[in-house]
């Protein structure tokens, strides 16, 4: 393709540096760190390993608002998240610091009871959290099919959520009531 141009600017990119703390508030000796762009729903635009002694440090970030994720072991149940704003110098003394899971139990209702409802296992629940950039939904892999009495759990991060449920097959002659 001839005649596109494309600028380029030169920018110098910032360290971003801290430490992870598990949900005891002892350093996170294995794991990694993950800088999304805050905005974008895929991709990553850092990533560092976590030291033995809980520190981390991503390098050459340009100036931007991240979201910064930390994954390691020990943390099935726990999650650490925390916005950073890089602005030409560097940022340090970050700290993610690890948070349970929260919890949320419901049961799926349907508007006439007797009615001969699909299998639960066709079902799936899904939590959205709208205030998040980018958006989490149902970070815990499994989370969301219905127990055959139509009660389920999820584990999700804290905060505003919206429960949805959708059906993974064409509707019958019932009707989802509430959630």
């Amino acid at each position: 393709i001839a005649g596109v141009n494309i600028p380029l600017l030169p920018v110098v990119g910032a360290r971003v540096s801290g430490v992870v703390l598990d949900v005891d508030g002892k350093p996170l000796a294995m794991g990694s760190v993950n800088a999304m762009s805050r905005g974008a729903t895929f991709g990553n635009a850092g990533y560092a390993q976590i030291r033995p002694d809980g520190t981390f440090t991503l390098n050459a970030m340009p100036p931007g608002d991240y979201t910064l994720r930390a994954n390691g072991s020990g943390m099935t149940d726990a999650y650490a998240i925390a916005d950073v704003t890089v602005s030409g110098g560097d940022v340090s003394d970050v700290q993610l610091s690890a948070v349970q899971f929260s919890t949320i139990h419901g049961r799926i209702v349907f508007d006439a009871p007797r009615q001969k409802l699909p299998p639960s296992s066709l079902l799936r629940v899904n939590v959205i959290h709208p205030s998040q950039s980018p958006p989490l939904v149902n970070p815990m892999p499994g989370g969301g099919t219905p127990k055959d009495d139509w009660t389920f759990e999820l584990k999700t991060t804290a905060g505003r959520s919206i429960v949805r449920a959708g059906l993974a097959a064409p509707p019958g002659e019932w009707r989802l009531d509430r959630i």
